[in-house]
């Protein structure tokens, strides 16, 4: 079975930089308790622009995931690994 990704990208006031941190080390606990990887990065340029990344062993559990942090207002796009061999 495919890899599957979702990016999520925002941008917040910098007053709400604290709170975005503790929701972003939030996702992370959920997803690794629910075998998914997690990353955030902000824009070196724009600190206040936010990117995460979920990646996992399939669509299911990032959907999971997601679902489990009330993370998006609407269903996210989800990318599959590409089989290149």
């Amino acid at each position: 079975m495919a890899r599957a990704l979702v990016m999520l990208q925002t941008r917040t006031p910098a007053s709400e930089t604290p709170s975005v941190l503790a929701r972003f080390r939030h996702a992370r606990e959920v997803a690794r308790a629910g075998g998914v990887n997690y990353w955030a990065f902000s824009d070196d340029a724009d600190p206040v622009s936010w990117i995460e990344f979920f990646e996992g062993p399939d669509a299911q559990h990032i959907r999971a995931t997601l679902k489990a942090l009330d993370a998006t207002p609407q269903e996210p796009t989800i990318f599959s690994e590409l089989e290149l061999a």
